[in-house]
């Protein structure tokens, strides 16, 4: 795994970790790095590697990855196969991937 890929998985988890202690503002601080990281890798022709890391051990990982990879068509059953997979854990995190596919499934995503 490529090191900004691997920054990425840490900052996943971080933010993952954050939110469920109820930091959300500590979480929130995170948004920009990882933001910074998508564009990097997606100007590199990278993305790939991010939609990789739905089969990731860490919910918060597979979540973050799969709510990316909705924006690609030929990857958008998966992603909403692993945000369903994710929905399923009684955590902060289940919470998000179950209202990330929501939104998803009734128009409210746009990337």
């Amino acid at each position: 795994m490529n090191a900004d890929v691997k920054r990425l998985v840490e900052l996943y988890i971080a933010k993952g970790e954050a939110y469920e202690r109820g930091s959300i503002k500590a979480g929130n601080k995170l948004t920009d790095t990882i933001l910074s990281l998508y564009a990097s890798l997606e100007e590199a022709n990278r993305s790939e590697e991010i939609i990789e890391l739905m089969r990731h051990e860490s919910p918060y990982v597979r979540y973050a990855s799969a709510a990316y990879s909705l924006r690609f068509p030929s990857f958008q059953l998966e992603a909403e196969r692993t945000l369903e997979d994710v929905a399923k854990l009684n955590k902060e995190v289940g919470h998000n991937a179950h209202s990330c596919l929501f939104a998803w499934r009734n128009g409210m995503l746009k990337f």
